[in-house]
């Protein structure tokens, strides 16, 4: 996702007056927005990027998430991306127009510890939390 989406954002950025500094960076930063570890001296534009992308994720893709992985990977899927949130993304939540389900179910999902896929029991795992400093992302099946 994180590849394709960096290869992308490059040809894009290149049909633009954006100089090619600028473009380079901006491909780094989202090849590396979901690496387990930020890259060194990237971590200002990685926080920027990773909140940007988790806000975009509610505000966008958490409705058709639910539909699809149903509701116990929803819940997974949504307690990772507030865990990637720092201050200022969540002080961003209140002013997001949100999906209805998603309202409602925020405010236990902003206090559960992010879960790690592979352990809820609706993907044959045992259940368990784990607290990161960086979240894993949710595995998707393919």
């Amino acid at each position: 996702h994180a590849e394709a989406s960096a290869r992308a954002a490059a040809a894009l950025l290149a049909a633009t007056p954006v100089d090619p500094s600028t473009a380079r960076r901006a491909a780094e930063l989202i090849a590396a927005h979901d690496a387990p570890a930020a890259p060194a001296g990237r971590a200002a534009g990685l926080a920027l990027l990773e909140e940007a992308d988790a806000l975009s994720f509610l505000v966008l893709n958490s409705h058709g998430y639910r539909r699809f992985h149903g509701d116990a990977r929803w819940r997974d899927k949504v307690r990772w991306t507030l865990a990637r949130l720092g201050p200022r993304g969540r002080a961003r939540l209140a002013a997001l127009r949100l999906a209805p389900d998603l309202a409602a179910a925020l405010p236990a999902l902003l206090v559960a510890p992010a879960v790690a896929p592979g352990l809820l029991p609706s993907s044959g795992g045992a259940a368990a939390s784990l607290r990161r400093s960086r979240p894993e992302p949710p595995r998707e099946e393919t």
